[in-house]
This record gives structure tokens, C-alpha cells and sequence, in this order.
């Protein structure tokens, strides 16, 4: 009956059928197996036994839909349309709210969310909008007018050349977001995500202003202001809810056990799965979709999260059932259970809807997927449903180490360490607003700099560079040929006596070819360490030392003739 497959089972009588498992239909609970197709006497697989052939029927029951699930509408040029009358209408001493979810898309930069508009002078009209900012975001805008020539409007705020206060945040496009404009007495508040965005306080003048009567109002639209993008779950409410309130209900279907239920005008859940007629669950203003068709009708998606590599998602699930979805407006009376982890990170309950995601690892990138249904306290179930996370990859530190097989060592959270490859070329990445040093190191080499620091990485660093520089391991009493010296004729030794040897006194010869003997060093060391060796010689031309030191030979020993261990020199 459009269940999953279950192959016959050969069985002895006598004996205990084993239950099959992992049993699904799209849309439905499994309820169990039972022995006639009226579904009156249940199977027990842990008492009953086989006694002659027969069929097992599989029950299944509707599972109901979560709020949020279902479809959404995709505006383009298109709108719904409110009937205007005493109980949809706005004064400018009303009290309202609207709410809604959105996911606005950049094809237009002024959207209208919700709009009356009046041409009854000196009436009031509303606008409440979405302003595009760039591809990557906008504003939600706000405004009261008094019609004809009485003042105009008041708007949340001047653009002040398109730049918002510094206060305001914005929107994401191409995501999810839940928002809300209330107004109680003249407190004007815009709530995103059940957060306070903006508030602006009304004048007197828009105050008073009455409410008009006839009008247009108008979900999306008017035409020269389209939405652009997805919205879902339109209310409009004859009072101001609070933020607990808006908190409370924002993931979930609006039932009876709202405190102010009766304080609900319309709402939109936007199901429908064909026509233009939008139907208000709460019974008697049905909307008119205009310019749209079927296919403006998609698959509603208000559970799309964004997060980063490394970082904690913390968010909630949405969910209701047709028997309330609390018992007093505040709880839940519902449990949330998550059926199937994402392939790249994983996600845990905390508290009833609320949940926490994180990646496996750092390096994870791209989308994942988890999925949850809701159970009531009859032990019913919702339907299954998927939640889509946007994984941005985390900040990369890249460059080139100057040698091949370098290690590059830094710590986040742990100490970590990559390896350069062939070409000297290393990269890895690090947790949001990471701060910390980076360390080359690599046996028989120096590296300039040494290290480097970052603070708050908020993006990629490419060209991190480092000079690698070769050190020339040589014995006591060794003598470095063809040794070249830039001018100045200066380099670096670094000494420690041999095992067994004394670290005491050290004198420095050196000699030129030919037996030459050069000005002896000044430095007398007394312990083991780095020295810097000073050769008093005239330069040629050019940035070479003179032809018979750089071609000839240095001897370093110590003054009694013990052998020296003189591990390395750095020119």
C-alpha cells in the first residue's frame, strides 16, 4: 500500500516472527502490524506464534503537518490581496501587529512586505518594506502618511545618502528570517527573528490621523514595490504582541491556546497547493493571490541555517500538531526527536525546540541536511522533515615557507601543525575571529620572520610568506671554502665545545689563502653561543668580498688547540 517493501517470510510453527524493521511511508506513521485488514487485532511479535500461513497488514495514520511545512509562496511581480474593512483597516491610533517570514532575493531594491495604501485625504496609510542594500543583504524599513498635503511621512529614519543608523543590522537575502512590526499606542518596534531591530516613536500629527475608508492593502505589493522572494505564515493581529509572545509562537502554528487568539484578524499559512485563493485559517479574510500561478507555490523551507566551520549553530526547530501545540500558550507539550544526523556535522536537542549543530571538523564546507519529527503527548507523531544548513568554509592562512617539508605550527584550541609540500607552499584553516602565531620550523634552517601574529581573522590571508635560509653544519677544525662575504665581511658562528671539552675561554683565528692571516677577533667567547666574526679586509667591486678570502679558506680554533664543535654559520 505504498509502504516500504517487505520480502515473505518462511517461518516454522510454533515459533516467533522476527519484526521487520526500518519501516516508512512518505507522510505517514507506522502503526504497527495486525492480523486482518480491518486492523482490529494487533500482532504481539513478542508473545504471539506462527500457526498457519497468513498476512500481516501494515496500519499507518496521517502524519500531521508542522507549522512552517507545506509551501511557501515565491512573489515576483506578484501580491496578495486583503479584503479592507473595519477589522483589516489600520488608524493611526490602532494597535496591530504583523508578522510573517521572509526570504528575500535581490532582483528589486524596495520590497513591500505589507502596504495599505489610502487616496482618502488626510487618512493613514502603512508601508512596511524591505530595502535591498546589496547583493549580500538590506533593511527592514518602515512608515506612516498622512494622505493629500498634511505632512507626508514619517519614516523610521533618513537614509542620510542610503546609510542606515549604525544601529541597525541587516537581512540576510537568500535566507530565512522571521519579522515583525508591532505598534502599541505610539511605540513603533520592528522585530527580527524575535529580536528588537528598530524602534521609532509616532508624532502626534500621524497619531491622530484616522483610518481610511476605502484602501488598498496588499501582501508583497503594490507593482511598482514588488517582494521578491519566498514569504510564509502571514499574520496580522488587532493588538501589539510582546516579545515573548512573538518568541513563543514564531516557530510554530498558531492555535487555540494562544493567549490572544481572539486578538488574531487573519492568517496565512500559504498551503495551498493550486488557485489564487489564499486561505485564512482563522476563518474570514481570504486573500487573492494576483499574478501568480501554481508555480509560485513551493515547498516551504523556514528551517534554512547558515553557519560556520567550526562554529556552534544554536536555533529551533518548528513544529505543531492539530491538538495544540502547548496547553497554555508558554510550553511546548511536544517532543522533538531527530531521525536522521547530517553527513557533516551533528545535531543535539537542548531544550525543547531548540537545537545545536556543529561541524565535524574545521574543513567541512557546502551543504548539509538533518531531519526531526514532533511527537505529542498521545504518543502521535508529525511528518518527517528536513533541515538544510549553508556550511561556510572557515578563514584560510596560505602562503609560501621558502623550503620544502617545513613545519608550520600554530594553536586553536589545540596545538596543530601543517607540513609545506613540494614547492614550499602550506595552508590550513582556523576558527572564526581566530587569533594566534603561526611558527615555521625546519631542521638546519631559519626562517625570517621568525613567526607571525594574527588577530580576529575575519577572512582569507593569502601571500604569508617566509625567507628560508640554509645553515651549514661544519666541524671543529674544518675549513670553509669558497666562503663569500658581503660588505660589512661579517657572519655568524654558532659554537659548543665537544663532549667533554672545556666551555671556557674561546679564541677565534682565521686566516686568509695563501697563508694570509687576517686581523684576529677582538671576541673572546666564554660559553658556548652565536659570535659574530669581523673580517678586516678591503673590498673589491661589486658586492663580493675580497678574491682571496671569498676563494680561500677559514679556520676556527680554540687558542690551546682542543677541537672545537662549531655547529653551524649563517652568512
Amino acid at each position: 500500500d505504498g509502504g516500504t517493501p517487505v520480502d515473505t517470510i518462511t517461518q516454522s510453527y510454533g515459533t516467533k516472527l522476527t519484526e521487520p524493521v526500518n519501516i516508512f511511508k512518505e507522510g505517514y506513521i507506522f502503526d504497527g502490524w495486525y492480523k486482518e485488514d480491518k486492523f482490529i487485532n494487533k500482532w504481539e511479535f513478542a508473545t504471539d506464534t506462527v500457526t498457519a500461513d497468513m498476512t500481516l497488514y501494515a496500519k499507518w495514520t496521517v502524519a500531521e503537518p508542522v507549522a512552517g511545512f507545506g509551501n511557501a509562496l515565491n512573489f515576483y511581480k506578484s501580491r496578495i490581496n486583503v479584503d479592507f474593512d473595519d477589522n483589516t483597516k489600520i488608524g493611526g491610533n490602532s494597535n496591530f501587529t504583523i508578522s510573517m517570514w521572509i526570504l528575500p532575493k535581490n532582483e528589486e531594491s524596495s520590497q513591500t512586505l505589507y502596504r495599505q495604501y489610502s487616496e482618502n485625504d488626510g487618512s493613514l496609510g502603512v508601508w512596511f518594506r524591505y530595502i535591498k542594500s546589496n547583493d549580500n543583504g538590506g533593511y527592514l524599513y518602515f512608515g506612516f502618511d498622512k494622505f493629500g498635503n498634511h505632512g507626508g511621512w514619517q519614516w523610521a529614519w533618513d537614509w542620510n545618502n542610503g546609510i542606515p543608523p549604525s544601529t541597525v543590522t541587516k537581512i540576510p537575502m537568500n535566507r530565512w528570517t522571521h519579522v515583525t512590526l508591532t505598534k502599541s499606542e505610539k511605540s513603533i518596534i520592528v522585530y527580527a527573528n524575535g529580536t528588537k531591530y528598530y524602534e521609532m516613536t509616532l508624532d502626534d500629527m500621524h497619531y491622530y490621523t484616522p483610518a481610511p475608508t476605502n484602501a488598498n492593502i496588499s501582501i508583497g505589493g503594490p507593482t511598482e514595490h514588488d517582494f521578491n522572494g519566498f514569504m510564509d505564515e502571514v499574520q496580522f493581529w488587532n493588538t501589539a504582541l510582546t516579545p515573548a509572545e512573538i518568541q513563543a509562537w514564531m516557530y510554530r502554528e498558531i492555535d487555540g491556546s494562544h493567549n490572544k487568539y481572539s486578538n488574531l484578524i487573519y492568517y496565512y499559512k500559504l498551503n495551498e497547493a493550486s488557485g489564487t485563493a489564499v486561505t485564512d485559517s482563522k476563518g474570514s479574510y481570504d486573500g487573492t493571490a494576483v499574478n501568480m500561478t501554481d508555480n509560485n507555490r513551493v515547498v516551504s523551507d523556514i528551517q534554512g541555517w547558515t553557519v560556520k566551520a567550526g562554529e556552534i549553530l544554536e536555533g529551533r526547530l518548528v513544529g505543531s500538531h492539530e491538538a495544540g501545540s502547548s496547553t497554555d500558550g508558554t510550553n511546548w507539550n511536544l517532543a522533538f526527536e531527530i531521525l536522521e544526523q547530517g553527513e557533516k556535522g551533528r545535531v543535539t536537542i537542548t531544550e525543547d525546540n531548540k537545537f545545536e549543530y556543529s561541524t565535524h571538523d574545521i574543513n567541512q564546507e557546502g551543504n548539509d541536511s538533518f531531519s526531526y519529527r514532533i511527537k505529542d503527548s498521545n504518543e502521535k507523531y508529525s511528518n518527517t522533515h528536513n533541515v538544510n544548513i549553508n556550511i561556510i568554509g572557515a578563514n584560510s592562512i596560505s602562503g609560501n615557507a621558502g623550503v620544502a617539508g617545513a613545519t608550520i605550527s600554530y594553536t586553536d584550541k589545540t596545538v596543530k601543525t601543517v607540513t609545506t609540500d613540494a614547492y614550499g607552499n602550506y595552508s590550513f584553516k582556523v576558527s572564526s575571529n581566530w587569533s594566534g602565531i603561526v611558527t615555521p620550523s625546519k631542521d638546519g634552517y631559519t626562517f625570517d620572520p621568525a613567526d607571525k601574529s594574527y588577530t580576529n581573522v575575519q577572512e582569507n590571508k593569502t601571500g604569508q610568506n617566509y625567507t628560508a635560509a640554509a645553515l651549514i653544519p661544519v666541524a671543529g677544525d674544518y675549513n670553509i671554502a669558497n666562503l663569500e662575504q658581503t660588505y660589512g665581511n661579517v657572519t655568524d658562528v654558532s659554537i659548543t665545545p665537544k663532549t667533554g671539552k672545556s666551555d671556557g675561554a674561546i679564541t677565534i683565528y682565521y686566516e686568509g689563502s695563501g697563508g694570509t692571516t687576517y686581523t684576529k677577533s677582538e671576541t673572546v667567547p666564554t660559553a658556548a653561543g652565536t659570535y659574530t666574526v669581523t673580517f678586516d679586509v678591503a673590498a673589491t667591486s661589486g658586492w663580493h668580498a675580497v678574491t682571496d678570502l671569498s676563494a680561500g679558506t677559514l679556520t676556527i680554533t680554540k687558542a690551546t688547540g682542543e677541537d672545537l664543535n662549531i655547529t653551524s654559520y649563517n652568512n
